[in-house]
């Protein structure tokens, strides 16, 4: 039946973030990067909190169709909970990112990412080719575009640093 309308926090991201972090569905699919162009079915991915609180843990819940912002969606899969940074509240849904010129504008000023890195490379010779590639994608940009690379369990600690280090020695006494 129709439920009431409730506000939900969403995020979009590309396919690959989740072979990168290593998640995987719960049931049903993760979404494909068919499925991040403008023309593709629209589908998203369901966070296991939202699934039981919202869906009561309906395990026929791939597949069914909802109203999200006036369009229709199909859920694909329910995923683990997760967050990129520790602060963040978890996402109760994920959607493929889809850059369109509406979506990315060309003064677009901020994207966040995540990558892996091959062993042998170094964060500092990632940045120089990832602005390489961003400068040769938008050589006329204004402000000229700029690239901040940082290791994960740094922006995992990053603001808590200082209270780690006073919890460690606390725990050494």
């Amino acid at each position: 039946g129709e439920r009431e309308a409730e506000q939900v926090e969403g995020i979009r991201t590309t396919a690959s973030l989740f072979t990168t972090l290593g998640i995987e569905p719960l049931m049903g699919r993760l979404f494909t990067q068919a499925e991040e162009k403008v023309s593709a079915d629209r589908v998203t991915l369901v966070c296991e909190s939202m699934w039981r609180r919202t869906f009561d843990s309906d395990p026929g819940i791939v597949g069914r169709r909802i109203m999200l912002n006036d369009q229709t969606f199909t859920i694909i899969g329910v995923v683990p909970d997760w967050r990129l940074r520790p602060t963040d509240n978890p996402a109760d849904m994920v959607g493929p990112l889809r850059l369109t010129d509406r979506t990315a504008p060309a003064d677009l000023m901020f994207i966040s990412g995540v990558a892996r890195l091959r062993p042998s490379e170094t964060v500092a010779r990632a940045q120089e080719q990832l602005l390489s590639t961003v400068l040769r994608a938008n050589p006329t940009a204004e402000p000229k575009p700029q690239v901040f690379l940082m290791p994960l369990r740094d922006r995992f600690v990053a603001n808590s640093r200082g209270v780690l280090m006073a919890l460690m020695g606390a725990v050494g006494f």
